[in-house]
């Protein structure tokens, strides 16, 4: 079979070559070159399209158009060859020749749509590419009529393929690997690709032609028709090489098309790419843009040049120099122009330096801003390069610190003055000084060196390092809280150094302490001061206290010969005198009581200098005391023919809560002075209340003051002048003692006057108002029935002051004095109600009643219906525990002492379940206060409250009587404390404390009772010191209390001895009576002194004696025992 096909050995026929038409084979050449080269075209197409259907479809038209110049050179190159082109083709096997062709170019141009060809694949596509077109070749032979006259040299056929691969790879490899080394643009390269692709396929051919064999010589073949032949085959292969080019053509057209899509399409994405891209750069720019405007400051691109020229600069330029952006942009002012003159030479030095350096830099100027006001800048830039590394720009930021720079600069100078004024010392957190100004190395005596690197604990002394508050202080500090306070610091050589420190914790960007700031300021001098003036104070207080204790020994030395003149001129003035005599008396007396009168203000004044007047608020009614006032001082203006006027309007409130005593006290100074120093005309009292004050006005018609005499009239001592001292008398301490005590109460005091047209002093006060009518001088207790009561003390005077005051109200009294014979006593008799003390020897208060319950309880049996006796504890304490067991004990009250009758009655009330009427019991009037006491002397501070004295004890007589009783049983009492003191027997004193205390208070010796009361409260403490101090008090309050009690009046001359009872004559019925009444007022509680006292004349003095001595010692029973002996 290969025999029909192959041949060896054959010659070729001598008119092979010379049938061929050489214009012809051109021909067949150039189509080839041409198909190849639109093939590459539309390869290149294909690889740059960008859908599927635009590679497919150039891909396609490409091996369409490859295909077809194949076949078409093959068959015009068989035209050129006469034998073959006189003959027939078979149509059908020419048609299928072309399939060979077209799969050989759809490989080829496959292989070109790589983007990058290896060698294995270049070579396979040759082979590939080879093998197709040598297929189309043969098989296109085959086709010929001669086609069995035809035979094929293997060797030349070998060598046709042979050509075909080598050629076609040489093809694609300049397609691919040319591009390497020859920068060849697409097309050149494409039509280079074209023409070996074209010369392979030509090659292959004719290669081909020259492996062909007849069985019959050429000659022969061709020998009829020549000229026919030729002519034909010419027409047919200019045909067929027309038809391919019009195909070749159309698949340009097409392709073109296609490319004019594919470039329509690519424009399109194109403009959107562009349009994106503009988009993108649009807001890319507005992002720089909003950055550049909201970058604090300015950004700017400039030129390096002198004038800086910008080429670009933010709207944030217009704020910072009054010229807007543009300005800048168009050159019409630059920065070098608004440069501050000053700044401009080493501005632009270090600039240049910086550019030159390639480094960024960063400037603090000055510039003049379009007002010509100066501000500061500060900028930081660097210049730009570009790729040939050539100096563009310089771009950066400014940035106006002109507020900054002023608060730096406020601050350093702060800190300077600081500095320079104040010490300073740096510390780290371990107490070691890492940095001192030169105020603290000063104010330490140490260098900077000696300094640096010293522990805090230098500073300090031992006493503070021992002290918790030290390490206690650095904890603190560490924690970040500071400490100040004023220190006693060490200094270099010992000194001691006092300072005002504060200690400040620093904290770094993390919010972490690191080290500790301390400024101080040195306080030694004012130390010094304050020593000096606490030494002088000192001195100023014992010279005070020596000026008061002599004022007050001075009082007590004048007093009581001033006690006598007054008194015995008084009794003087009572008897038979003539006209002389009566006058040179009357003289003396008022002497005497101008002298005493004299002395009241000098001591008061010295009371309110110490600050040892205190206010006693209560509730008053300032109309009676105006009224009272004015009556006192009425007989005084009455004397010197003087009208004296009180105006309190009706309209105007009565009762106000505030101190009774310093009013009168201050309205009595102030209206005694207006009389004085007035001869004729008038002194009024004006009251008027507005706003919460109170305004009280003495106004007279007298000789006024001059200008200067007002600036010092509240002076004391001062007076007009010594003339008016010698006319009208007096200290000059009474204005200073009013503006004093008005003072005191919160208020003021100011007076207008002018010679010869009065005065006006106008009081204010500021008072509240009082919601009811309590009266400072009339106190009504409320009434009980009458009562059986049961008084329990071991004190006589109580058990006096109890009998005196509650036998006044009519209650039927037994008196106790201890606790076993208060039981017999209730053991005996009925009683509604039981009164007793506490603290009581062998028997207390708490014993006392728990038997009375005991016994009670015995009797249940007998009266299930008598309910329990009220029992109420009388007792100086205030401690709740006492009150508490008082109740546990079966107590149903408690009433203080000193007592208080209106409290005493409202307590007797609640515990029998009675109701209180406001009036009709007894009444304690207190005793006004211009009425004498009568052979009673007052000291400076009166060591008792007289009105409340008399109040509670219902007479002058009888609390002065057992005023002068207390002084004669304590009169050893300070000394026995001392003793009980010495040998520490701490209950024995306060027991004795305690006792005299109820005395005291029941006499209201206040003073004395809350000296009393302190050295109770100390020796229960077992406070010795306290003790010790209590006991000097007490020794100089009770001089005083017997300094002011006067001495008792001297006993009447005894009988003659031998007398009975009633000497032989005596009017028995007299003596009776004067008996009889005595032991009335025994029963009423009333002491009869005169009855005794008349009965001396009648009566034995032994029996007077013993009848007294019973009273003396509060023994009432056995002293109505006596007295009735006397007419029994």
């Amino acid at each position: 079979m290969l025999g029909q096909f192959f041949v060896q050995g054959w010659a070729p026929d001598p008119l092979l070559w010379a049938q061929h038409d050489p214009w012809l084979v051109l021909l067949s050449v150039l189509v080839s070159t041409g198909a190849s080269t639109v093939a590459m075209h539309m390869a290149q197409l294909a690889r740059q399209a960008q859908s599927t259907q635009g590679k497919n479809l150039a891909l396609a038209s490409g091996a369409l158009a490859l295909g077809s110049g194949v076949w078409t050179m093959h068959y015009v190159g068989m035209l050129a060859f006469a034998v073959c082109g006189q003959g027939r083709f078979d149509p059908w096997v020419t048609l299928l020749s072309v399939l060979p062709s077209i799969f050989a170019s759809w490989v080829a141009l496959g292989v070109l749509m790589r983007p990058v060809l290896s060698a294995p694949v270049l070579w396979a596509a040759a082979v590939l590419v080879g093998a197709g077109i040598g297929t189309m070749h043969y098989v296109g032979m085959a086709a010929s009529e001669l086609a069995p006259f035809m035979r094929y040299d293997l060797g030349g056929f070998v060598v046709s393929l042979v050509v075909a691969v080598v050629l076609a790879a040489l093809a694609l490899w300049v397609r691919f690997g040319l591009q390497r080394f020859l920068p060849l643009g697409s097309w050149a390269n494409g039509v280079l690709a074209g023409v070996m692709m074209g010369g392979a396929i030509a090659a292959m051919h004719y290669t081909g032609i020259a492996a062909l064999r007849f069985t019959e010589p050429i000659a022969q073949l061709s020998a009829a028709g020549q000229a026919m032949a030729i002519s034909l085959q010419t027409v047919l292969s200019i045909a067929v090489a027309i038809v391919t080019v019009g195909l070749s053509l159309l698949v340009l057209v097409m392709n073109g098309n296609l490319r004019y899509r594919y470039l329509l399409d690519e424009m399109r994405v194109a403009r959107k790419h562009q349009e994106a891209v503009e988009e993108l750069l649009r807001r890319s720019e507005e992002q720089y843009r909003s950055l550049a405007e909201n970058i604090p400051g300015a950004t700017f691109r400039c030129r390096i040049d002198a004038l800086w020229s910008m080429v670009f600069i933010s709207d944030s330029v217009l704020p910072l120099t009054g010229w807007p952006a543009q300005a800048f942009i168009e050159g019409k002012v630059s920065f070098a122009q608004i440069l501050h003159p000053d700044d401009e030479k080493w501005v632009g030095a270090a600039v240049e330096k910086a550019v030159a350096q390639r480094q960024p830099y960063h400037l603090e100027y000055r510039i003049l801003d379009r007002d010509g006001g100066v501000r500061w800048v500060s900028e930081t830039g660097r210049a730009a390069y570009s790729q040939s590394d050539a100096q563009l720009y310089l771009e950066g930021v400014i940035m106006d610190i002109t507020v900054a720079k002023l608060r730096r600069a406020e601050f350093e100078g702060i800190v300077s003055a600081l500095n320079r004024v104040v010490a300073m010392i740096e510390l780290d957190l371990d107490g070691y000084v890492i940095g001192a100004n030169d105020n603290y190395l000063r104010m330490m005596g140490y260098t900077r060196d000696e300094v640096l690197g010293l522990h805090h604990q230098n500073f300090c002394t031992e006493r503070e390092l021992k002290a918790p508050g030290y390490a206690a202080g650095w904890a603190q500090l560490r924690q970040g809280q500071p400490v100040w306070g004023e220190f006693l610091r060490v200094a270099k050589g010992g000194r001691r150094v006092w300072i005002l420190g504060s200690y400040t914790p620093i904290f770094d960007t993390q919010g972490k302490v690191f080290k500790i700031v301390k400024f101080a300021t040195d306080l030694s001098e004012r130390h010094a001061m304050e020593e000096a003036l606490r030494q002088a104070k000192e001195r100023a207080e014992v010279a005070a206290a020596a000026r008061s204790s002599f004022l007050a020994n001075m009082s007590h030395e004048i007093r009581t010969p001033m006690n006598a003149i007054i008194g015995f001129s008084e009794v003087l003035l009572d008897s038979p005198l003539n006209a002389t005599q009566r006058q040179q008396l009357s003289t003396v007396r008022q002497s005497g009581l101008s002298l005493l009168w004299l002395l009241n203000d000098i001591l008061d004044s010295a009371k309110l200098d110490k600050g040892a007047v205190h206010l006693e608020q209560a509730d008053l009614s300032l109309r009676q005391l105006c009224a009272e006032v004015c009556e006192t001082v009425r007989l005084q203006a009455a004397q010197k023919g003087l009208a004296l006027q009180l105006h309190y309007p009706a309209t105007e409130p009565e009762f106000f809560h505030a101190d009774a005593l310093r009013i009168q006290q201050i309205l009595l100074n102030l209206l005694s002075n207006a009389i004085k120093f007035t001869e004729v005309g008038h002194v009024q009292l004006r009251v008027a209340y507005a706003s919460g004050v109170l305004h009280l006005s003495v106004v007279d018609t007298g000789i006024g003051m001059t200008a200067e005499q007002l600036h010092r009239i509240f002076d004391p001592f001062a007076q007009a002048d010594a003339s008016t001292t010698r006319r009208f008398g007096g200290t000059g301490l009474g204005t200073t003692i009013a503006r004093q005590l008005a003072e005191l109460m919160g208020g003021s005091i100011a007076v207008q006057s002018a010679p010869g047209a009065g005065s006006a002093f106008t009081v204010q006060l500021p008072l509240a108002l009082a919601s009811g009518a309590a009266l400072r001088f009339t106190q009504a207790a409320p009434s009980l029935p009458p009562l059986r009561i049961l008084c329990v003390d071991d004190m006589p005077e109580n058990l006096e002051l109890l009998r005196v005051v509650l036998g006044r109200a009519g209650h039927q009294l037994t008196l106790a004095s201890g606790g076993r014979e208060a039981l017999a006593q209730f053991a005996r008799q009925p009683f509604d109600l039981v009164l007793t003390d506490l603290q009581m020897p062998e028997m207390d208060g708490y014993q006392v009643a728990q038997h009375i319950r005991a016994l009670e309880a015995g009797r249940l049996g007998q009266d299930a219906a008598q309910p329990p006796v009220p029992i109420i504890a009388l007792s100086a304490s205030v401690l709740a525990e006492d009150r508490a067991l008082a109740l546990q004990a079966g107590m149903n009250g408690f009433a203080p002492k000193p007592l208080h009758i209106p409290d005493l009655y409202a307590e007797m009330a609640r515990v029998l379940g009675l109701p209180l009427a406001a009036a009709g019991g007894p009444s304690a009037v207190a005793a006004p206060a211009s009425a004498a006491a009568p052979a009673l002397a007052t000291a400076d501070a009166p060591p008792w409250d007289a009105p409340a004295a008399v109040a509670l004890w219902g007479d002058w007589a009888t609390w002065q009587h057992m005023l002068q009783r207390c002084v004669q049983q304590y009169r050893s009492g300070p000394a026995q404390l001392q003793a009980l003191a010495a040998t520490q027997d701490w209950p024995a004193v306060a027991v004795q404390a305690h006792r005299w205390h109820g005395v005291a208070a029941n006499l209201q010796l206040k003073p004395l009772a809350g000296v009393l009361r302190s050295l109770e409260a100390s020796a229960q403490a077992h406070d010795g010191a306290a003790c010790a101090a209590a006991l000097q008090l007490l020794q100089q309050q009770w001089q005083q209390v017997r300094d002011a009690v006067a001495p008792p009046a001297p006993a009447p001359a005894p009988a003659p001895a031998g007398q009975g009872a009633v000497p032989v004559g005596a009017d028995a019925a007299q003596v009776r009576g004067l008996v009889q009444q005595a032991i009335d007022m025994l029963a009423q509680g009333e002491l009869p002194h005169q009855q005794l006292v008349q009965l001396q004349p009648w009566v034995d003095a032994a029996k007077i004696k013993t009848i007294q001595e019973a009273l003396d010692s509060f023994e009432l029973v056995q002293a109505q025992n006596l007295l009735a002996q006397l007419i029994t």
